[in-house]
């Protein structure tokens, strides 16, 4: 299920894409036939939501940061690569602390539900971890 969307780029050719990878799924963006991003994700819907975010992403920095005939590939590629990792970890800062606040909270519920029933369990018979199997 690799998806791919193609731009031209003064006279380079540029595309995204999203494909799955392993168990999980990866986006990327190749500039002129170089990789310029990599990004994994285990799920498939951040995956095609970051790509989504990508494309628009491209175009914005293209508007913003063009480039003329003089322009140093190389650096401009670069520079481009600097940009949308600094936009990749931006996002992947907002996933985790979503991740660890839904976490928190159900840590939280569970240890509380934990205490109000040990309170009736015999702890005679409760389990220890021994470092032996068998």
């Amino acid at each position: 299920m690799t998806q791919k969307k193609y731009y031209k780029f003064g006279t380079y050719k540029c595309y995204s894409y999203t494909k799955p990878v392993g168990e999980g799924w990866e986006v990327g963006f190749y500039f002129g036939g170089h990789c310029a991003f990599v990004g994994n994700f285990i799920h498939h819907s951040e995956a095609r939501e970051y790509w989504t975010m990508l494309n628009t992403e491209f175009k914005t920095f293209a508007k913003k940061y063009w480039a003329g005939p003089e322009t140093s590939f190389a650096w401009y590629s670069k520079f481009f690569q600097s940009y949308i990792y600094k936009h990749y970890y931006g996002y992947l800062d907002r996933r985790f602390s979503t991740y660890k606040r839904n976490y928190n909270s159900a840590v939280k519920k569970y240890e509380l539900d934990y205490k109000r029933k040990a309170k009736t369990w015999d702890k005679e018979e409760r389990y220890y971890v021994q470092n032996k199997a068998a």
